[in-house]
């Protein structure tokens, strides 16, 4: 018969295995295209920001495209979001998916998230976040020109705005009732 104790002995065992094997295999493609940390000309901005809620495991993305004539706000929520990071993450995937969609293809993208813009120019990562800046690399690979840089939480405020309206404006699931005829 097992023990609670080997149990949670070969649980932990097993994570840390787990983790270590992760961090190892944690680099980018040796072919991939490693963003820019410099600002480019020509190129439309991209203001990004997430707020969390950490209790539901929701996060609400906002981000502001401005091609210095127009600008327009845009916002969604994701769920299953495990950290701050990752939430952060999410928004800049989003939003240069949007990009790309909408045709803008030279993209300088600024986030109020120091930890997670070094991630991604410099090509290491955590493993929290490992495939969505994957994702982010990857798609970076349709834009002409893309460029991501770092920017304070007070030069950000618009793009955080949206971020915590889209976790307000979360749907809220209310779940069957059992009733019994």
């Amino acid at each position: 018969m097992i023990t609670p104790e080997e149990t949670l002995t070969k649980a932990l065992s097993a994570a840390r295995e787990w983790l270590t094997v992760q961090t190892t295999t944690a680099s980018p493609p040796r072919n991939a295209v490693h963003p820019s940390y410099q600002t480019v000309s020509n190129c439309i901005t991209v203001n990004t920001d997430a707020s969390w809620h950490s209790d539901r495991l929701v996060a609400g993305l906002g981000w502001i495209m401005d091609t210095g004539q127009n600008r327009a706000s845009h916002m969604a929520h994701c769920y299953f979001v495990s950290s701050p990071l990752v939430a952060e993450a999410l928004a800049i995937r989003e939003a240069i998916t949007l990009c790309i969609k909408k045709g803008f293809l030279r993209v300088h993208v600024k986030s109020d998230s120091l930890q997670l813009v070094k991630a991604i120019t410099s090509g290491s990562s955590f493993p929290e976040v490992y495939g969505v800046i994957a994702d982010i690399c990857n798609i970076s690979l349709a834009f002409d020109c893309i460029s991501f840089s770092w920017i304070r939480r007070e030069n950000n405020k618009d793009a955080d705005a949206l971020a915590r309206q889209a976790l307000l404006n979360e749907p809220f699931v209310v779940a069957t009732l059992n009733v019994e005829d």
